[in-house]
């Protein structure tokens, strides 16, 4: 379901009922609302508002700031993805675009204030090596960071907070940094915090803040459409999660 919320399929159902009802007045309507829809989320001025509404939510770090240290005692990195049987890669599986962007800024964020890190993800919708793994390779192999932790049952971001808890928490460290993208932050941040950590954002891919410099940006496109779906994943995971604590308290 949230696969068709997130996709054009949704537009497309929505054209196909116009043309299979074409005298129905509000069949038209609908046909018509999802065109301009469609329209107005390829274009990258309008995802571009969509996620920064998400993104203004936090602030980034200074990896200069000389008391950045002092600030947490832990760096928790959450998996964005893997590129499944990557050919350049012998057909094994790596990180993701989403997940390499973390990764490099947690290896920066390591270098900053010498502390411990955590990798988080599990193996959503595929078999083999978790996204955690994934992570820890990349980072041990790629930026010689090394991984000290690993969490690798989670296969979303309650489940991240929820598994990380349990090998944190016990060690009594409570104060950890929390590196993902920033429109995905603040819905992140508030999972930790509800297992009882406190959370010091290290947030990254500040996407909105790029567009709207070029007359291009003001064109449907797949970079429209890409960043619409980040952002409607997000409101839609908010509202789910929303709904999730009203009825469990968690």
């Amino acid at each position: 379901m949230k696969e068709i919320l997130l996709s054009p399929v949704l537009f497309v159902i929505i054209l196909f009922f116009g043309f299979l009802f074409p005298k129905s007045k509000k069949i038209r309507k609908l046909a018509i609302l999802g065109v301009v829809l469609f329209l107005c989320t390829s274009i990258p001025v309008t995802s571009a508002l969509m996620l920064r509404v998400l993104e203004s939510r936090v602030s980034s770090l200074s990896l200069q700031d000389p008391t950045l240290a002092e600030k947490a005692d832990a760096i928790v990195v959450l998996g964005g993805g893997r590129y499944a049987s990557a050919p350049e890669f012998d057909n094994k599986s790596t990180v993701s675009i989403s997940s390499l962007e973390r990764v490099r800024y947690a290896a920066l964020l390591a270098r900053a204030t010498k502390k411990p890190v955590l990798v988080s993800g599990g193996s959503p919708k595929w078999a083999g090596d978790s996204e955690a793994l994934l992570m820890k390779q990349s980072l041990e192999r790629d930026f010689l960071v090394p991984v000290e932790w690993l969490e690798a049952q989670s296969n979303n971001t309650r489940e991240n907070a929820l598994y990380t808890s349990k090998i944190l928490l016990p060690k009594g460290i409570h104060r950890i940094f929390l590196v993902t993208h920033a429109a995905h932050m603040s819905r992140a941040k508030r999972s930790f915090e509800n297992l009882g950590f406190t959370v010091v954002p290290a947030p990254l891919g500040f996407a909105s803040y790029s567009i709207g410099h070029d007359v291009e940006d003001l064109i449907p496109t797949v970079k429209g459409m890409e960043l619409s779906r980040m952002a409607a994943h997000e409101y839609i995971g908010e509202i789910w999660y929303w709904i999730h604590r009203k009825i469990t308290g968690i």
